[in-house]
């Protein structure tokens, strides 16, 4: 019994020292306080080898995307789009240019009655122009309304007059100044900031002026040439197809941008 007592006390003595040797693992575990040391010098090599090339991927990827995105867009040439270079296969996208209506005065309410009309940059468009037994009736009565006579050769015509009718009475005295168009020698564009010299218009003499009338009245200009369409086809019943709409705000004899009489201008191209 002394003996199976003492074996008993022993196997509780062993038990008891195990529990605190893992209750020393557990509660109290070695801590790495040694910072880079702690690690080996060829482990750190490592790490950083593969953060450096996971980097490099990374970037390689989006620099490939990049050149891949510009080369398809602009090839060989930078200086002309994709669709551009490759026409035939977007015959829809650009194809005639329209204009656009614009004040001449550097005013930020305008207040004159000048205005100029611009016509839009378009890559490799070359308008073709008309022969002179080819003018179109409309377009020569237009100018004839307009001052214009003597139509030169070799341009696009620009005309402009009215939206609907009490629009084309309160603008009936507007004169062309200068050039009626713009002339074809000076097309294509090809990428040049100071390209071509608008159509200047003169509305000084127009009824709506004269009458000193605080009105809104819209006015439709249109280019001409053999290889522009010009009829009468509206967007949202504004905007004509190979012109510009421009909704004119008139007060007290000049041509004025109010926040009770807001000016829009619409161009199509197509």
């Amino acid at each position: 019994s002394h003996l199976r007592m003492s074996s008993v006390s022993k196997l509780q003595e062993m038990s008891s020292k195990d529990e605190v040797k893992t209750d020393e693992i557990i509660d109290k575990p070695k801590m790495m306080k040694g910072g880079l040391r702690d690690r080996p010098l060829l482990s750190w090599i490592r790490i950083l080898l593969v953060t450096t090339i996971w980097w490099i991927f990374v970037g390689g990827f989006f620099c490939l995307c990049f050149f891949l995105m510009n080369h398809i867009l602009y090839g060989s040439d930078d200086t002309k789009p994709y669709f551009v270079r490759n026409f035939l296969k977007y015959p829809g996208i650009l194809q005639q240019p329209g204009l656009n209506i614009k004040c001449l005065e550097k005013d930020l309410y305008c207040r004159t009655t000048m205005l100029g009309v611009g016509i839009n940059k378009i890559y490799n468009f070359v308008p073709e122009a008309f022969a002179e037994d080819e003018h179109p009736d409309d377009m020569k009565d237009e100018m004839k309304k307009k001052g214009v006579t003597d139509l030169p050769r070799d341009h696009v015509y620009v005309t402009c007059g009215g939206r609907k009718q009490d629009d084309k009475d309160n603008l009936e005295g507007m004169k062309i100044q200068g050039s009626p168009g713009f002339p074809i020698a000076e097309f294509p564009w090809k990428g040049e900031e100071s390209w071509i010299t608008g159509v200047s218009l003169d509305l000084s003499n127009t009824a709506v002026v004269r009458n000193n009338d605080k009105k809104k009245v819209e006015m439709v200009c249109m280019a001409w040439a053999k290889n522009i369409e010009t009829e009468e086809r509206f967007v949202n019943k504004k905007s004509p197809r190979g012109g510009a709409l421009s909704s004119l705000c008139f007060e007290a004899g000049r041509i004025l941008f109010t926040e009770d009489c807001v000016v829009l201008v619409y161009s199509i191209q197509k």
